[in-house]
Formats: structure tokens, sequence, C-alpha cells
């Protein structure tokens, strides 16, 4: 292996290059030598979060801008990075490349496959730490967890009643209308949910 020195903000560091990497430039090298002494020398002005280069935190920086810069050009859709919107675009085209290898069902995002392939597997990673009981799906998790706590998120509209769930405000939505359920009538709010009860 190769011995490489670096000069970083902190002094002198050493660098083992393993055999066939290779940098063009010395900003190239100091760059991917951030990967491994863990600095991360970019703080988002606006949050604090910081990041490895520069190009991470100028992403970031749309969060707090909102800006937008790449449009689906079926629907106009905006997204903060390319590789969000080359996603989306699957919506529209019906692509699905990533197959279940044990029933064949096709998914447009790895995650969406790995998450059905707990069914196959019948793994359940996502613990409650209240109850202990365990769910296949982090979603799943996120709603079982209302039942420890006395939040209520669904708000009815027309009498202000609250519920845990949305079924149950559907539900109760049914008591305010005619023949039909009501749900016409009743407009459902979802309040938003409080931070100890995230994931």
């Amino acid at each position: 292996t190769e011995l490489i020195r670096i000069i970083t903000n902190e002094g002198l560091d050493l660098l083992f290059l393993p055999p066939g990497k290779r940098f063009r430039r010395a900003v190239h090298l100091r760059s991917h030598a951030l990967i491994h002494s863990g600095e991360l020398p970019f703080p988002c002005p606006e949050c604090g979060r910081k990041f490895r280069h520069t190009t991470n935190l100028a992403i970031h920086r749309r969060i707090h801008s909102g800006e937008t810069p790449y449009c689906c050009k079926v629907c106009r859709k905006g997204f903060r990075q390319s590789g969000h919107l080359k996603l989306h675009e699957r919506v529209h085209t019906g692509e699905r490349p990533y197959p279940c290898p044990d029933c064949g069902k096709a998914f447009g995002r790895l995650v969406y496959l790995q998450d059905h392939r707990r069914v196959h597997t019948r793994e359940k990673p996502y613990y409650c730490e209240d109850c202990g009981r365990c769910f296949s799906r982090p979603g799943n998790l996120q709603t079982h967890r209302l039942v420890h706590s006395a939040e209520k998120r669904y708000k009815c509209a027309a009498c202000g009643k609250s519920f845990r769930h949305y079924t149950g405000l559907k539900l109760h939505s049914r008591t305010h209308g005619d023949g039909d359920g009501g749900l016409k009538d009743v407009v459902l709010t979802k309040q938003p949910m409080n931070s100890e009860i995230l994931i």
C-alpha cells in the first residue's frame, strides 16, 4: 500500500491508499480523505447540519429555500435532486425494475421490494419499545405507537371530536351524515404528529 500525507485543518494526517486507488488532483484526494476522517467541514448556515462536501450542502439548502430545480415533464412536480425526479418518472412510465425473486411481483423502487420481501421472510424488524410488539413495516409501528399515546391526531371538522386513528374518524363521520355516511359533508383533517411518537 501507498502512504500519502494530507494536511487537513487539524494538521498532518497519514492516509493509506489501497493498490489501484489513484487521484488525478490533490483536491480529489483531500475530498476522498474526508470519508475516512469523518470530518464534516461545511455547515448549513440555516440549521447547522454539517456536510462532507459543498455539493451535499447545496442540495440540502434547497430544503430551506424551497428550490426544486428538477421538474417532471408530465405532471410538472418539482424535485430538489435529479435522482428523486428519475424515481418519480417511474410513476408515469410504469417501469418496475425490481422484481421479487420469490413471487415475481415487481416494484419501482428497491426499498419497496425490500419492504415486500418481509412478507415471504416473515421478518419483523420494527420493534415497539413500550410493549415489545414487532412489525414488518415502519408505518405499521408508527400507527401502533398511537395506542401508547394520549394524542389524537385525527379531528372531525364537523364537531371537533378527535381520534387516534383515521378509521375511527371515518366511522364517526357517519354520525353526521345521511345515507352515504356523511363523508362528503365532513372534512377530514390530519393534525401533525407529536415528535415523541415518531420513529
